[in-house]
């Protein structure tokens, strides 16, 4: 059998009708389920740590279905005095008010990298993870931000000047 062309004219008027997300059903993972936005957040936190310490940087969802996950996206204004310094970054998660425990080594960033020829080096770094955590409903789940030096030189976060830390938590279906 052919195709035959229909001109959009002939299909009731000289555009095609749009579709509303609304009509559309039987979609059941990948929406928004929930957004949670904790925007200038955190004070200034500074360290000589090579462990990881924790910032003020923290915000929790409580996730309304079941085997959600969960994106979080954050930025983060750090700095340095030093610089061959870089200030290292991990997310940690607590559910239910358990303790907080980084999880996933894939999870560490740098956020202040390399640069031989200044005196300061600054950066306002964003990023974006995909967390698909076991938890029961109703209880909270909780998101920290912790920080540490790559080598013992001082890193500090700079909340002030126009720079602020921002995490945004969404609950996305599965």
């Amino acid at each position: 059998m052919a195709f035959s062309k229909i001109a959009a004219e002939n299909l009731g008027g000289s555009t095609l009708p749009a579709l509303a997300g609304g009509s559309l059903t039987g979609i059941t993972t990948g929406k928004l389920l929930q957004l949670v936005n904790g925007k200038n957040i955190g004070g200034n936190v500074s360290t000589t740590s090579t462990s990881y310490v924790t910032t003020a940087l923290t915000l929790s969802i409580t996730p309304t279905a079941a085997n959600s996950r969960i994106r979080i996206e954050y930025t983060f204004p750090a700095n340095t005095s030093n610089g061959n310094t870089s200030c290292k970054l991990r997310i940690y998660r607590s559910i239910n008010s358990a303790s907080f425990a980084h999880f996933d080594d894939h999870y560490t960033f740098n956020a202040v990298y390399f640069h031989a020829s200044a005196n300061s080096v600054s950066s306002l770094p964003s990023f974006q993870v995909v967390d698909t955590p076991s938890y029961t409903l109703g209880h909270a789940v909780e998101y920290k931000i912790y920080m540490a030096s790559s080598d013992g030189g001082q890193v500090h976060t700079h909340n002030e000047g126009g720079n602020h830390s921002n995490l945004t938590l969404m609950e996305i279906g599965a």
